[in-house]
């Protein structure tokens, strides 16, 4: 079945003319050799996303959406900045989402105000 799934296009795997997949992270960067990776996921993980308003979100991101512009009132779990800081310190750090990089971007951005994060997915 993964076999199939490869030569299909993957779901979300990038594919070489070759019919290969292409690694998902670039080759490893002189500063995370000898340490571990550590992939998290954004939703629900390290933020709490909400369409409709709510009081005191952390940050509120614009989002474009079937030609629409909704707020995205986000807000960040509780130690998210020192939870990252440490992290990032000890790990190569990777996001990922299945959400669109164009709400996922700005979040990111927002939220990885101490560039712990090495890699987006």
């Amino acid at each position: 079945e993964d076999e199939m799934l490869i030569r299909n296009g993957g779901a979300g795997i990038p594919m070489g003319s070759d019919g290969k997949p292409w690694p998902l992270l670039p080759p490893i960067a002189p500063k995370h050799v000898g340490k571990k990776c550590l992939v998290l996921d954004l939703d629900e993980t390290l933020v709490h996303i909400n369409i409709m308003p709510i009081p005191d979100p952390d940050f509120v991101v614009p989002v474009q959406i079937e030609h629409q512009w909704h707020n995205m009132y986000v807000q960040k779990r509780p130690g998210v900045d020192e939870f990252l800081r440490q992290m990032g310190e000890l790990y190569e750090v990777v996001v990922y989402t299945a959400s669109l990089g164009s709400y996922a971007d700005p979040v990111m951005d927002h939220l990885d105000i101490y560039n712990a994060v090495s890699h987006r997915l």
